[in-house]
């Protein structure tokens, strides 16, 4: 007897990328930007050069652990799945590296309306998400 749960997985050119994510609860469609030179950390056959910006189109489960999944999730995703060398230029234990801006939907995710704890921002379908160093070698 076949399970109700649906497992689906990234389109056939990255299924060995990428992990098998539950979307028995529904999907976000997402755009995750990279900028300020944090694209050279992430794999590129992930990213899509949109009007020169690094960009993923991500499609993400509604929910994680029977939660509304939220930007932590994605950002252990991206951490773990889209990072290829060096996580810890990305993160820093389980918080996005100082000097990246989290950007949501063009605005600061610590001024994002009703959003207390910005790790605890609730994703929604179409958000587009940008993150961009400030820090820069010379």
């Amino acid at each position: 007897m076949a399970s109700s749960t649906s497992i689906e997985t990234a389109p056939k050119s990255t299924d060995t990328l990428l992990p098998k994510l539950d979307f028995s609860a529904g999907s976000l469609d997402l755009v995750v930007e990279f900028g300020g030179g944090l694209d050279a950390l992430i794999k590129q056959e992930l990213l899509k050069n949109v009007n020169g910006a690094k960009q993923a189109q991500i499609k993400f489960p509604k929910q994680i652990d029977q939660h509304p999944a939220t930007i932590q999730d994605l950002i252990f995703h991206l951490r773990d799945f889209y990072v290829k060398d060096k996580p810890e230029l990305f993160c820093v234990g389980d918080k996005v590296r100082p000097g990246i801006l989290v950007i949501i939907n063009e605005m600061d995710w610590e001024i994002v309306e009703d959003n207390a704890d910005e790790y605890a921002y609730k994703l929604q379908d179409k958000d587009h998400i940008a993150f961009i160093s400030t820090l820069h070698g010379g």
